[in-house]
């Protein structure tokens, strides 16, 4: 049986440099992403209010993929600045 191939070296033995692999680079891509049903529902509540009020159809992935296309950078320098001030390591 062929052995598998893992780009992130798990261990180093003496003498061989630690691989320098990012595992955030390593991740594999994917199309499903972990909401949660709670979250799920006030993004459907969100599309559904846009929907009404604007008189077009908004579905959910498109108001989420709006959040993230218009806020992105916003959320990134918020949520760094508020970890920096946090106590949770």
């Amino acid at each position: 049986m062929k052995k598998k191939f893992s780009p992130i070296q798990k261990t180093v033995t003496k003498g061989e440099p630690m691989p320098n692999i990012s595992p955030i680079k390593q991740s594999r891509p994917s199309k499903v992403l972990y909401l949660g049903a709670e979250r799920c529902q006030r993004l459907r509540r969100c599309s559904v209010e846009v929907s009404f009020h604007s008189g077009h159809t908004v579905s959910t992935s498109q108001f989420t993929q709006y959040l993230i296309d218009k806020f992105d950078e916003v959320a990134k320098k918020t949520l760094i600045e508020e970890l920096k001030h946090s106590n949770v390591r």
